[in-house]
C-alpha cells in the first residue's frame, strides 16, 4: 500500500480493499477487506513517529489485518 493510499484510507470511514486471486485456477476469487480505515491511521500515527530523514513511501500489509466482508468464487471460465 503506498503511503497515499494509506493517507487517503486514514480519512475515508468506509474504505475498502477488494483482492483478486487464484485466478490462474478455474474458479478465481474475490475478497472485500474492510476496517481500513482503523489500520491506515494506526499506521500513519507509526510513520510519522520515525526519526527525522527516514521516511516510508510503501507498506506491504498482511491481509489479515482485515475483516473480511465478502468472500466469494467468481464463475468459472474455460
Amino acid at each position: 500500500m503506498t503511503l497515499s493510499e494509506l493517507l487517503f484510507a486514514a480519512t475515508r470511514e468506509n474504505c475498502r480493499i477488494a483482492r483478486l486471486y487464484d485466478i490462474e485456477s478455474a474458479t478465481p476469487k474475490l475478497r472485500i477487506l474492510t476496517g481500513i480505515q482503523a489500520v491506515a491511521e494506526r499506521l500513519i500515527e507509526t510513520l510519522n513517529a520515525l526519526p527525522e530523514r527516514v521516511a516510508a513511501d510503501s507498506l506491504q500489509l498482511d491481509p489479515g489485518l482485515f475483516a473480511v466482508e465478502l468472500q466469494v468464487k467468481l464463475q468459472e471460465h474455460p
